[in-house]
């Protein structure tokens, strides 16, 4: 989206920070995490992996398209 409207690339990089910052935080409390949703630590790891490997690839098209 942010490669078709200018004025959303800030709303973009914005979003991109706040899912850095998730990330982060969900890495360092992943044993919390696991006991809350009740789910494998592998799985966990996996979904982290995926959505960390989807955002890399979403700020390479940013930055290629800018």
């Amino acid at each position: 989206m942010a490669s078709l409207h200018s004025s959303l690339l800030l709303f973009v990089q914005a979003l991109f920070a706040l899912k850095l910052i998730i990330s982060i935080c969900a890495w360092i409390l992943d044993d919390a995490i696991v006991a809350i949703l009740k789910i494998n630590l592998l799985q966990l790891r996996f979904r982290l992996i995926a959505s960390t490997i989807g955002a890399l690839v979403g700020v390479g098209v940013m930055l290629c398209r800018s």
